[in-house]
């Protein structure tokens, strides 16, 4: 059955197998993750500082390259540049799905994927 981890980015556990990456150091690997938001949105820069695999780490970058962000909003009411600043973690406990609601539907909805994805396999 397949298991969502990670805590803010909820990765399917499937991944972890394709990325060759051992699950019992996963809940070791910490990943520090700056993005500059731009006006529309969408990711200009990433950075991370990680003691994690390269594989895990050009995965999770791709993920965030794909996601779309809510632009900052400035005083005077226009779209500006913004940095988002996180620690990324992969706790196996389920803890990710705890956190709040946000994280906990983002959760439901890895896993739907990751079952459907390792059904079409």
């Amino acid at each position: 059955m397949p298991v969502a981890i990670g805590k803010p980015v909820v990765i399917c556990s499937a991944m972890v197998d394709n990325l060759a990456v051992d699950p019992d150091r996963l809940p070791h690997f910490y990943m520090d993750v700056d993005v500059t938001v731009n006006e529309s949105g969408r990711p200009r820069e990433i950075d991370v500082e990680s003691n994690a695999p390269a594989r895990l780490v050009r995965y999770v970058k791709a993920v965030l390259q794909q996601s779309r962000y809510r632009p900052r909003i400035a005083e005077a009411g226009n779209l500006v540049e913004s940095n988002l600043s996180f620690r990324q973690t992969f706790p196996l406990d389920g803890s990710a799905a705890a956190s709040n609601g946000l994280i906990a539907w983002n959760t439901v909805m890895v896993s739907q994927a990751c079952g459907f994805v390792l059904a079409r396999r």
